[in-house]
């Protein structure tokens, strides 16, 4: 994928978008697709048909700022390129070039970010977006706690 460019085509509001396949053994597209937005802001979008499923948040020129974990330093490949007219597009690729990374867009919507690990010879699992939720429960008298995404929330 390093070079490949997701686009916005503003005017006719298209899209250039990677579909997810139903299943890893049957490739007729899914639901999910993947792509940018930049009809108000410029983000990343994971749709679920023609409804926004998940976001990136904004690109700030050097990050997309819904992503907690990414960091200017790591992913200085990333470049969101407005040519003032019509398109939006992004676009990456690695300072070093022996860096092989692939995205896959799952069939539940989830973007999965690997890296070609040399020593195993196999893909290594970087990162999922969304992040999946991680809930636990536990009562305690009248309030219940509940733990989501690593903060703390009280429910009566």
């Amino acid at each position: 994928m390093p070079t490949m460019k997701l686009s916005h085509n503003v005017k006719p509001n298209e899209n250039d978008v990677v579909t997810s396949w139903k299943s890893t053994s049957n490739p007729s597209r899914e639901v999910f697709s993947l792509g940018i937005d930049a009809s108000s802001i410029t983000e990343g979008v994971i749709w679920n048909g023609n409804q926004p499923y998940w976001r990136t948040g904004p690109w700030n020129g050097q990050i997309f700022t819904g992503i907690p974990t990414m960091d200017s330093v790591y992913y200085n490949g990333f470049i969101v390129v407005d040519d003032k007219k019509d398109t939006v597009y992004v676009t990456y690729s690695y300072a070093n070039m022996s860096t092989l990374s692939n995205y896959l867009l799952s069939s539940q919507g989830t973007l999965l970010v690997m890296f070609w690990d040399y020593e195993l010879m196999n893909w290594k699992s970087h990162r999922q977006l969304p992040k999946p939720s991680v809930i636990f429960m536990v009562s305690a008298g009248i309030l219940e706690y509940v733990m989501l995404e690593n903060h703390l929330f009280a429910a009566v």
